[in-house]
């Protein structure tokens, strides 16, 4: 599992230099269109035009910034998808990557799929000439401890039929070992006695949630949402455990 730590690694360092790079005009050619931006500083939008020959044939209007402009045959059908990624803006979010066609000389929207702040990466994981988007979801962020304190997962998507398809679950040796590494996370964290005082986020018991659901999302992606859910049970203490526990359920969907 050396290869996914390097991918995930990757994704996080770019993620550290993400003010940098979308300060930076983007200027790429994908299939002889050329993509440039211009960032507008009077109203934080980015303008994007898309060129060929010399001559304009899409323009588009972002909120927020942009950042990496990539062509990837994400399916490999022949057709070239174009993956666009904006950054709204503020300290800890939110990006999102959208897919793109040109037809008809025109940019047409296919899919897109919201990382809040987490890094992902482009690669053909299992060698199948298909490549898969992969990175973090950190949907926990801020949720029961400070964003520093809080613990993402493993999320994978495939590309068919034009859209973005959630397939983690059929990488489970993957989310297996980023669940041995949050455990090795949770080992370090109940060192001490969980501190049950006031409403936790400022304690090791906001951490100690933090990776709970975190282990207990990856559970969740492979079909397995009862174990993360005994390792809470056996592990967490505190008074409010019904109410984390109903929290993952009702608001995080993860039943």
């Amino acid at each position: 599992m050396k290869f996914f730590s390097f991918i995930l690694f990757t994704a996080l360092m770019y993620c550290s230099n993400l003010y940098a790079q979308y300060d930076q005009p983007v200027s790429v050619i994908i299939d002889g269109y050329k993509y440039s931006t211009g960032f507008d500083t009077s109203n934080y939008t980015t303008k994007l035009t898309v060129t060929s020959e010399g001559s304009i044939v899409d323009t588009r209007t972002y909120e927020g910034r942009l950042g990496r402009i990539e062509g990837f045959d994400l399916d490999n059908d022949g057709k070239t998808e174009v993956l666009i990624e904006y950054y709204s803006g503020g300290a800890h979010c939110c990006t999102t990557l959208e897919a793109y066609r040109m037809s008809g000389g025109k940019l047409a929207y296919l899919d897109s799929i919201f990382w809040r702040n987490g890094g992902y990466v482009v690669k053909d994981l299992n060698e199948d000439k298909m490549y898969e988007v992969v990175g973090d979801d950190d949907m926990f962020a801020y949720a029961f401890t400070s964003y520093a304190g809080s613990r993402s997962f493993l999320r994978i998507y495939d590309f068919a039929g034009d859209k973005f398809v959630d397939v983690t679950s059929q990488f489970r040796p993957l989310v297996m070992d980023e669940i041995r590494t949050l455990e090795k996370d949770l080992s370090e964290a109940t060192k001490v006695p969980i501190d049950c005082s006031g409403d936790g986020f400022s304690t090791n018991a906001g951490e100690v949630k933090s990776i709970l659901a975190a282990i207990l999302g990856s559970y969740h992606s492979i079909g397995n949402t009862s174990m993360g859910y005994d390792l809470i049970q056996k592990t967490y203490s505190c008074s409010d455990k019904e109410k984390f526990v109903e929290t993952l359920k009702n608001e995080f969907k993860l039943k």
